[in-house]
């Protein structure tokens, strides 16, 4: 199910960055073998201890060969990276985004590799609109291209935007005022909006994890059609809306949106998606679809790790090279020591461990507060979200006792994760 989000959004997480103590543990440029799973080192990425996921705030520029994303360090600060694909040298890393009001934001970063140009999605608060911007690996800086009129909302979760290189047009996404979806094509150079149909047209009938092959000159996507619980590989006509059945795609129990694993082969034409088999199996696969035919060309166990808080992330295809890219989160050394605490300046949990309930207690009150409770295995099992708060009750209810990991998440900014023990 696709899931809609306002525009003020959280900033996502990744894989228990701070589980493990920093010198364990470090972030990854990597390489991935499509065909086997494999994957390899390039470089280390000192400082980077988390990687934004939701919304989109990864991109890849084939002309200067750079793995672009937005991260933080330990501290939570927030920066745009630009990584060199060949060395994994980070070649910049300004502060992102740089905004007035923290209701603002920029999001769903797209590059465009015959302009040369990063743009994204920008959310004034204060005027209550919705911008097109381009934005400056190099300084973090973003300029208005034009308004957005109509536009209220932006989807995140699956990949819901994807660029044309050749007509520079983007596509996003978005809802309007009466909350009704649309696909919008955007004149890149202008911000013009070409056209915006109604997408889609029932409850019933969806497709996202958008791919455009600028070879083909194709919009495709995802479809899970109810009728016969399949998914569906289908190209999509973004001035109609309207969207053709292609093939149907291996029998999946789901398929992984966030982090993003959804990536696009224009060289051969492949579509590449993580998704879980059936029971009893339930295995994560990275799977490689012929586009033309609908073959299944691989479909590797994926990813394999050494350590269960390990991870490989943020896919992206370079054209250019015909390598796949990815974030890896991994061990320096094998070691199991996790961290019973991470300290956070930002909020204190008392009683821990707790029986029945135990206080969330904050540096200050803030306007928008969600939790995210996760398990020993890294599986999310709860959400929650609070207004205007600077203390909230953390309650038992259904968690089983055990090892649980919580993560704060205030005014649209991540502040801290720490373990809770349910007795």
């Amino acid at each position: 199910m696709n899931h809609y989000f306002q525009k003020f959004i959280l900033l996502g997480f990744l894989g228990f960055a701070c589980f493990f103590s920093a010198k364990a543990q470090s972030e990854y440029l990597v390489r991935v073998n499509p065909a086997s799973g494999n994957y390899s080192r390039i470089n280390r990425l000192p400082g980077v201890n988390w990687i934004t996921i939701q919304p989109t705030y990864t991109a890849f520029d084939e002309i200067n060969q750079r793995f672009i994303f937005k991260g933080a360090d330990s501290l939570y600060n927030s920066f745009l990276y630009s990584i060199d694909a060949n060395t994994g040298t980070i070649l910049s890393n300004p502060s992102f985004p740089v905004l007035d009001d923290p209701a603002d934001n920029i999001i769903e970063l797209q590059y465009d590799d015959s302009a040369n140009v990063l743009y994204g999605l920008h959310w004034d608060n204060s005027e209550n609109r919705e911008y097109f911007v381009s934005i400056n690996p190099s300084t973090g800086t973003h300029t208005l291209i034009d308004n957005l009129p109509g536009v209220n909302y932006i989807q995140i979760g699956p990949t819901c935007t994807t660029f044309d290189k050749n007509n520079h047009r983007y596509f996003f996404k978005g809802i309007d005022f009466e909350g009704f979806s649309h696909i919008y094509t955007i004149n890149a150079t202008t911000g013009q909006i070409l056209s915006s149909p109604t997408f889609p047209n029932s409850l019933l009938e969806d497709a996202s994890n958008f791919q455009y092959d600028n070879s083909l000159g194709k919009l495709f996507g995802m479809h899970k059609e109810y009728s016969d619980s399949l998914q569906y590989l289908v190209s999509i006509d973004p001035a109609t809306g309207v969207y053709a059945l292609l093939h149907s795609l291996p029998a999946t129990e789901g398929i992984i949106d966030a982090p993003h694993y959804v990536s696009y082969n224009e060289v051969d034409h492949h579509f590449y998606f993580l998704g879980i088999t059936p029971s009893p199996d339930s295995q994560s696969r990275l799977f490689t679809i012929d586009v033309t035919t609908g073959a299944c060309l691989s479909s590797p166990i994926f990813p394999v790790l050494s350590q269960p808080f390990e991870n490989v992330v943020e896919l992206h295809f370079d054209n250019s090279s015909s390598t796949l890219y990815a974030l890896h989160w991994g061990a320096d050394k094998i070691t199991s020591n996790i961290n019973d605490k991470v300290n956070s300046p930002y909020f204190n949990l008392s009683p821990n461990p707790f029986t029945g309930y135990s206080i969330l207690s904050l540096n200050k009150e803030y306007h928008n507060v969600v939790i995210f409770i996760y398990n020993s295995e890294g599986q999310q099992i709860r959400k929650e979200e609070f207004s205007n708060t600077s203390s909230i009750t953390l309650k038992k209810e259904n968690l089983s006792s055990g090892a649980y990991y919580i993560s704060v998440i205030c005014d649209h900014n991540q502040i801290g994760i720490q373990k809770i023990i349910i007795q």
